[in-house]
């Protein structure tokens, strides 16, 4: 899989790696990972709309077909794709389910921040990064885990 990456970088080459890839889309058209390379692929390239059709299509095959890791990517990447489409409302909610999927990931997180600040919120963004913060289980946060979570409400306008 490295090498069909490495063509995908490479501008001369790019064309030969999308049709590897999407020749392995053609062979497993109900494998998720081979679709959801496809759409990072697509990502890289900045092409943006056949990103969006192909995370889509992720969805529809299902996310409990793909490992955890690959499931991350795929929240990160489409909430990602959706932002740089102007669909925010779309992006965070994509964002939203994977912090819930996977709530100690601090890049579904920060994805998340960046669509709150392209939304004109952006102390929203600073506490999405917070609780992100908080959630995490880092003997450092744990220590000021106190004085984080009032720090945090104090900013947030808490009591």
């Amino acid at each position: 899989m490295d090498d069909v990456w490495a063509l995908i970088g490479d501008p001369a080459k790019t064309e030969a790696g999308l049709r590897i890839l999407r020749a392995r889309v053609a062979a497993r058209p109900s494998d998720p990972k081979a679709v959801l390379d496809l759409a990072s692929a697509y990502d890289m390239l900045d092409r943006e709309d056949d990103a969006e059709l192909a995370y889509e299509r992720v969805r529809k095959l299902g996310l409990g077909g793909l490992a955890p890791g690959d499931r991350s990517r795929w929240y990160i990447q489409f909430g990602s794709t959706l932002l740089l489409r102007g669909k925010i409302d779309e992006s965070r909610k994509v964002l939203v389910e994977g912090e819930a999927a996977f709530p100690e990931d601090m890049v579904i997180a920060a994805f998340r921040a960046f669509t709150e600040m392209a939304a004109g919120s952006p102390k929203k963004a600073t506490r999405v990064l917070l609780d992100a913060v908080l959630r995490s289980s880092n003997p450092q946060v744990d220590f000021y885990r106190r004085a984080l979570t009032d720090y945090a409400g104090k900013m947030a306008g808490e009591p």
